[in-house]
């Protein structure tokens, strides 16, 4: 069963739901982000990842921040 979750990605100042199984929230996320819906330095780009930031797994709205390549 799907449950949705509130989450936090950098750079976005409102907070997003996750679907997830069973409430299980994944390490890594990867977005497609529109261009010019969210007013955010993402607007636009595609396939940015992010990853869950471990102290944060336990609270209400778990926190993401973007990976970048090196």
């Amino acid at each position: 069963m799907a449950v949705a979750r509130v989450i936090r990605l950098e750079g976005i100042e409102t907070p997003c739901l996750a679907l997830t199984e069973a409430g299980e929230l994944p390490e890594e996320l990867t977005v497609d982000f529109p261009k010019g819906g969210l007013g955010s330095p993402h607007d636009g780009r595609e396939r940015v990842t992010f990853r869950l930031q471990p102290s944060s797994r336990r609270d209400p709205v778990p926190s993401y921040v973007e990976i970048f390549d090196e």
